[in-house]
């Protein structure tokens, strides 16, 4: 995919895998017949679908919050909301996935890619607010609200925080699921060793210097010298 920011040109391509930043650095490719220089931007769908669906679970009005436009229909909120993640484990170890539930999911495809070119503008919202006709009072009052709706659910970390703690969860539960096999050989292994006695060791008297048990060097006797230079003479 691509888009167009005041006349300059930029790709993203989407890539899988968790602890990736919704938008990489970018690299440079030629595209086009002339071969012009664009830059390439990697994006993290897994991460960026995981802020998506956080933020589409937000109910009060604030940061964060989804505004949909009157004329979707329920084909689009099915589109958005068509892929569930889910958790397997693969030799012990736990993988978190995205499964759709149903055919298409356009409409999530887009949001993600939405978010990512939302990133690499990176434009003022603060200037987007006064041009829309909002005060400084009217993004802290939302601000404020969506703080206390938050701080009632008992949610008061970010988006990221919240991101990090699913994670943690989930690498917990996995853990205690593939230890549980070999906690209990481990204690079965001590409670072996424990009902088997103990070898009993033979007393060590303090005063009595320890026996040389390394063998005795011979030295050896050097042959005889024979008199004489000439036979014997």
């Amino acid at each position: 995919s691509s888009h167009s920011s005041g006349g300059q040109r930029s790709e993203i391509k989407g890539v899988a895998g968790w602890g990736r930043p919704i938008v990489g650095s970018p690299s440079r490719k030629r595209s086009g017949k002339r071969g012009r220089r664009i830059d390439l931007f990697p994006v993290g769908v897994d991460e960026a679908k995981l802020v998506v669906m956080r933020r589409l679970a937000v109910e009060a009005p604030g940061p964060g919050y989804c505004h949909v436009p009157e004329g979707r229909g329920a084909d689009w909120f099915r589109q958005i909301t068509a892929e569930k993640l889910t958790m397997r484990y693969v030799k012990g170890f736990p993988v978190r996935e995205w499964h759709k539930t149903v055919e298409r999911n356009e409409a999530l495809d887009c949001r993600v890619y939405a978010l990512a070119a939302l990133k690499i503008t990176n434009p003022s919202l603060k200037l987007a607010a006064r041009r829309l006709g909002l005060t400084e009072e009217d993004i802290e009052q939302a601000t404020a609200v969506r703080r206390s709706a938050r701080a009632g659910d008992g949610r008061g970390a970010t988006d990221d925080a919240q991101e990090r703690e699913a994670a943690a969860e989930a690498q917990s539960t996995a853990d205690a699921h593939a230890g549980d096999a070999p906690a209990e050989a481990d204690r079965a292994d001590r409670g072996v060793a424990a009902s088997m006695p103990a070898r009993e060791k033979p007393p060590v008297e303090k005063d009595a210097a320890p026996a040389n048990t390394a063998p005795r060097r011979t030295r050896a006797t050097p042959a005889r010298r024979r008199g004489g230079w000439i036979n014997s003479w």
